[in-house]
């Protein structure tokens, strides 16, 4: 409520009232709400017929409701009809009345007819036409297709969810990537209000508002060239409510889907798991009709979603040795061994810890190993327990539509939806409670209303307005005492999720102008979007003490004879977790007000906001009775992001370089609008040309040619990137933490001191309060990224069906991607040169004596003195030995750092910052793609949608995270991370389907007819991935997790290795011959190769040899049916039964993450793609 309070005070309303009283403004609601309608009139000579009337009526009744006259040039056009099903009619003195029934307007989209011809009246009488069902678009150049509410209602539909059936279409991927772009880029609206989490927006696909089946009458799905009075996106999802009609409506329906019917998941089946308890219902009511006849209609929707469900939750325990002490552990030469770490430690174990330990459940539950270091062959120290949660998640949705026609120069149209969602979050939990303690309790309202007014008959006008809110909260009940304890290893019994959540509210206002003269068809308009963000979050705000060895109590490798660096550490973590040692604390304090100093147990919250502007004009031209050319021109005027009460700190830029900002000891002070600072400058040159050409080839409307170049400026998360490098700047949130304490949980640990608090403050001083410090900085000149696209396609009318083929490409530029700007340095201070004789002389020392040490030893022939390793101490502590074996020297640096153990030797460009941030526009991404659809409208029994295409996307940044985040893999050259992106899917076979069984006959019909079977095909090649080493080689390991790995084969022998394979352990995607013995890819550090091994750790200052996402999983099919059985009951009253197979095949497709070597599971498949096969059954009552 408070978002909405603050919305309907915003600016924006202080410009409705002016704005309502102009006709020359618009946002594109006649492409996001309604669609349009265009053709000509022509007498029997081909000629045009000016001034002829032109009017729109709903099938069955007298009254029309829309009404223009043709042009100079025989041109009429409709703009912002509600989509639905028209009959047109066309009359002008001197000529037969000509009606055209059955004419589909589909929303944000302009239908085009073929010429209509008027015959010389000689007597009396109208010529009546039924339209043709299907017409290729001669009339714009954009790709899109729409999908009606009967299509959906009759598809195979999991949980009557709408959006992800846009992945049925040509180029549309999960979670709602559209011709390879970021999913940032799509423009989500219901009825023509956004509707996308403006916050966090990597899902195109997820709407806060949840919308269901029975509250979309239809929606137009665009994916390349859409009219430039479309913004907010370079693709669109224009969903629109359902509206009601002359006669009354209803329905009544339920759905059930239970688990009793579906089958086991792979895995469940594999660990001897049965089916977790599920039972969900949906069920709710339709009520339409008139209120005045041909003047006022109303549509109402109620529904509810009710879910239970057992989630299957893999947590990690110890084994009974490990419970003990015992670490197990296999040695070099592969011999396991066995070492009690309390004993080699010379403690007992903690009492807390033991407290603690007692809430994990036993090693009697052990299960499973998919998490642990055990395995089938030899139980070690941790392993898998799985078990099943209980949960639910219920929903209520609530539509109410009114449509006014006061006459045909003004329609209203209004629709209020809400809904309620109560959602246990098993997602979010780490701990063995059966009943999840994080829920969701959250309620959504969206308004959106709209006026229509024609002035004069070829001239209209729109305003629409609207809002909506829409919470996302998850709150905790778990109850924390005064210290949390964290890092065991083991999952923790202590759920350490945190409160936190978001209100998001955005308000829209726009309005829109249409006018025909001549061969012209002109819109033009503004719009404006302004979006509010609240947000909190209890996260830190608790102490927290971390578990773990510091050099003086960990043990090491002479402790444990012949232990690899991985496990050394994994000792030293058991060792901690039951001991109690605590290697460091950490406490996030937050600010209420710029004045208020930190208040312990304050929860961060901060209030954002972003407004939005831009103006647009757009000419339909028909240059000849055969060729349409569309030109438009879009200027937006994107916000800068703001803070409403300027809570956030910034670096002030020095010489207008904010790199050599970052790379300073720059003062860092209060930013934002009311501080007179704001995070960049206004983006002022943001001018989006689209053009396109239409050419009717037989002037029939049965085939046509298309082409078209378009721009459209995008919202690449920018709230939320922006967001996430100035939090960085700790001033305003401090977290006061320490490493290497050395102590114990039992015990007098140390009390977290508040941090003082001073604004402006240097990087310097936020460096010697927390050696972790970073620092973020958006480009002060940050740009609004945008999307370059062009297509041409030939579509062809055969039959009842529409074949297109078409050439799609765009090309992305100014995305954003942060990088730290202050990487590890150890080429240029002779630190890397050092390492690697320092690794040497340890391979030397353990030829000569057995031990790895990396210290200069005369006695040794090649052992070479270490100029910088002289200068730095603690070069026989293990851990430092175990990245000198492992080969990482930008871990060693960084660990030497923050260590404060660096002395002389200068590891960071910046010595007062661990990171330093940039968010700048930096990335980009190509897609090039051939695509090919074939549609069929329900035509004799029969509809379907095929598609195929084949493309590829290059980026040199994955962009799936909303923070913008991602690091090089080499700082000094960042050509190299150019590659497929996570989503490039280069093949991809789709399909939907409905047929209705030609049975029944006589007596037998009731029984026999009212068949009709669906179904939903998808069929693609896999995601590509990486093999990675994950490694500090070059840079920290932080900073490397998409190091890749090494390796002597070609990428033919490689692609023979990495194949999909069912063993006796599950299924893989390496071949066993390159997987060691103990699971990994690897043999271990410092031995020799083990046979077959393909792939390698790259060498120190070194990365990873193989490309990124070079290889690809194997591929994926999925296919759902449905069975219908529809009995008339009555002329106006039916009952549908319906069953639907979700994965009908019980097929399953494997999901195929990175793979990193150095891991157990490495080839291993975690987790399946999809889910097991579901059934739904549903009951569906009409009238």
């Amino acid at each position: 409520m408070a978002i909405l309070d603050f919305l309907c005070k915003a600016p924006i309303m202080k410009i409705l009232r002016p704005c309502a009283a102009l006709l020359c403004v618009v946002l594109p609601v006649f492409g996001q709400v309604e669609g349009g309608l265009t053709g000509t009139i022509i007498d029997v000579n081909g000629d045009p017929v000016a001034g002829a009337t032109v009017s729109l009526r709903p099938p069955g009744s007298d009254t029309p409701v829309l009404a223009t006259a043709t042009t100079s040039e025989g041109l009429f056009v409709f703009a912002g009809v509600r989509p639905d099903f028209y009959d047109l009619s066309a009359m002008v003195p001197g000529f037969q009345a000509y009606t055209l029934r059955n004419i589909k307007i589909d929303p944000a989209r302009e239908t085009s007819l073929p010429p209509i011809a008027l015959k010389l009246e000689q007597i009396t009488l109208t010529v009546d036409v039924i339209a043709r069902l299907q017409t290729a678009q001669t009339s714009n150049a954009s790709v899109a297709t729409t999908i009606t509410n009967e299509q959906l209602r009759r598809l195979p539909i999991l949980s009557r969810v709408v959006l992800p059936i846009a992945e049925t279409q040509a180029g549309v991927a999960a979670n709602g990537v559209i011709n390879g772009q970021r999913t940032s880029g799509v423009s989500v609206t219901l009825d023509g209000i956004n509707i996308r989490d403006n916050f966090i927006r990597d899902n195109a696909f997820f709407t806060p508002n949840l919308v269901a089946l029975d509250q979309v009458a239809e929606f137009s799905v665009t994916t390349a060239l859409a009219n430039a009075s479309l913004g907010g996106g370079s693709s669109h999802i224009n969903l629109v409510t359902p509206s009601g009609g002359r006669s009354f409506h209803g329905a009544a329906y339920f759905y059930n889907r239970n688990n009793r019917l579906a089958a086991n998941t792979w895995f469940n089946n594999k660990d001897g798991i049965d089916r977790p308890a599920l039972n969900q219902n949906q069920f709710g009511l339709s009520f339409s009709g008139p209120i005045r006849q041909d003047k006022l209609h109303f549509y109402g929707n109620y529904e509810a979603f009710r879910y239970g469900v057992d989630v299957t939750t893999v947590g990690t325990i110890l084994t009974e040795d490990a419970r003990s002490g015992i670490f197990t552990y296999e040695d070099l030469s592969g011999q396991v061994r066995k070492v009690n770490v309390l004993q080699a430690a010379g403690v007992s174990a903690d009492p807390a810890m033991q407290q603690l330990l007692a809430a994990v459940p036993g090693p009697e539950r052990i299960n499973n190993f998919r998490v642990g270091d055990s395995r089938e062959s030899l139980l070690r120290n941790t392993a898998g327990y799985s078990f099943l949660r209980k949960g639910h998640h219920n929903r209520d949705n609530t539509t109410l539509k009114l449509d006014h026609t006061l006459s045909t120069a003004h329609t209203f149209s209004g629709s209020f939806i809400w809904n309620r969602q109560d959602v246990t979050r098993s997602d979010l939990l780490n701990d063995f409670s059966s009943i999840p303690k994080v829920h969701q309790d959250d309620k959504r309202k969206l308004l959106s209303a709209g006026w229509r007014w024609n002035l004069r008959p070829r001239l209209t006008n729109e305003v629409r307005g609207g809002f909506n809110d829409a919470p996302v909260t998850f709150d905790t009940d778990e109850k924390f005492g005064a210290r949390i304890i964290a890092n065991t290893l083991y999952s923790n019994p202590v759920n350490l999720f945190r409160a936190t959540g978001r209100e998001t509210g955005t308000a829209d206002f726009m309005d829109n102008a249409a006018w025909s003269q001549g061969k012209h068809s002109v819109q033009w308009g503004f719009q404006t979007e302004q979006i509010r963000v609240r947000i909190w979050d209890d996260s830190g705000i608790t102490s927290t003490y971390f578990l773990g060895t510091s050099i003086e109590n960990g043990l090491t490798q002479n402790q444990l004879p012949g232990i690899r660096s991985d496990d050394l550490a994994a000792a030293n973590g058991l060792l901690a977790t039951l001991a109690g040692y605590v290697a460091g604390y950490s406490q996030t304090f937050n600010v209420t007000n710029r004045t208020s100093g930190f208040v312990n147990g304050a929860p961060f919250v901060r209030q954002l906001r972003l407004n939005n502007y831009a103006f647009y004009v757009h000419d339909a031209w028909k240059m000849m009775p055969r060729l349409t050319l569309n030109a438009g021109l879009r200027y937006d005027l994107p916000g800068v992001v703001n803070e409403r009460d300027s809570l956030y700190l910034t670096p002030k830029v020095e010489n207008n370089s904010p790199v050599k900002t970052l790379l300073s000891n720059a003062t860092l002070d209060f930013a934002g609008a009311s501080a007179g600072r704001p995070f960049y400058a206004r983006d002022k040159n943001n001018v989006a040309p689209n053009i396109g050409l239409a050419w009717d080839v037989f002037g029939d409307g049965r085939m046509s040619a298309r082409a078209g170049y378009s721009i459209s400026y995008v919202n690449d998360e920018a709230i939320r990137a922006v967001q996430n490098y100035i939090m960085f700047n700790e001033g305003l949130i401090a977290v006061s933490s320490r490493t290497n304490l050395g102590g114990r949980v039992t015990g007098a640990l140390p009390e977290i001191p508040v941090p003082s608090f001073k604004v402006p403050r240097t990087f310097a001083e936020n460096f010697s309060q927390n050696p972790f410090t970073a620092f973020g900085l958006p480009d002060p000149d940050l740009r609004t990224p945008y999307v370059q696209q062009w297509t041409a396609e030939i579509q062809h009318v055969i039959g009842g069906s529409i074949l297109s083929g078409r050439y799609v490409a765009n090309h992305a530029v100014k995305l954003f991607r942060g990088f730290d700007v202050n990487p590890e340095i150890i080429k240029e201070n002779g630190f890397l040169d050092d390492f690697k004789r320092a690794r040497n002389n340890a391979n030397l020392a353990r030829a000569a004596t057995g031990i790895f040490d990396p210290s200069f030893n005369p006695n040794i022939p090649g052992s070479q003195p270490l100029p910088v390793f002289s200068t730095l101490s603690r070069g026989a502590n293990t851990f430092v030995r175990s990245l000198i074996l492992s080969g990482q020297a930008g871990e060693l640096a960084e660990q030497y750092y923050v260590a404060g153990l660096a002395g002389p030797v200068q590891f960071y460009r910046n010595p007062v910052s661990l990171a330093s941030l940039l968010l700048a526009n930096y990335s980009h991404t190509s897609y090039n793609a051939l695509q090919i659809d074939l549609l069929r409208r329900f035509r004799k029994r029969l509809q379907f949608q095929a598609n195929y295409t084949y493309g590829k996307v290059l980026s040199d940044s994955d962009g799936t995270a909303s923070h913008r985040f991602e690091e090089f893999r080499d700082p000094a050259n960042g050509k190299i991370d150019r590659s497929r992106p996570t989503f490039d899917v280069t093949h991809a076979i789709k399909g939907n389907a409905l047929y209705e069984l030609p049975f029944g006959a006589e007596h037998w019909r009731r029984a026999l007819s009212g068949w009709t079977v669906s179904g939903i095909m998808s069929w693609q090649s896999g995601n590509p991935f990486s093999i990675l080493s994950q490694r500090g080689t070059l840079i920290r390991a932080q900073r490397s997790t998409q190091n890749t790995a090494s390796s002597t084969l070609s990428k033919d022998q490689l692609d023979s290795l990495l194949q999909f394979r069912m063993t006796n352990k599950g299924p893989y995607i390496i071949a066993p011959s390159a997987i060691g013995s103990d699971g990994r890819g690897v043999a271990p550090d410092g031995s020799a190769p083990f046979a077959g091994q393909a792939f390698l750790n790259p060498n120190p200052g070194e990365i990873g040899q193989l490309q990124r996402r070079w290889f690809s999983g194997p591929w994926k099919f999925d296919l759902d049916l449905a069975v219908i059985k529809k009995f008339q009951l009555h002329e106006t009253h039916s009952l549908e039964f319906r069953v639907e197979a979700l994965n009908a095949l019980n097929h399953p497709t494997w999901d195929v993450p990175d793979q990193e070597i150095n891991s157990v599971s490495f080839g291993r498949f975690e987790a399946t793609a999809n889910d097991s096969r579901k059934l739904q059954l549903s009951v569906r009552y009409e009238f």
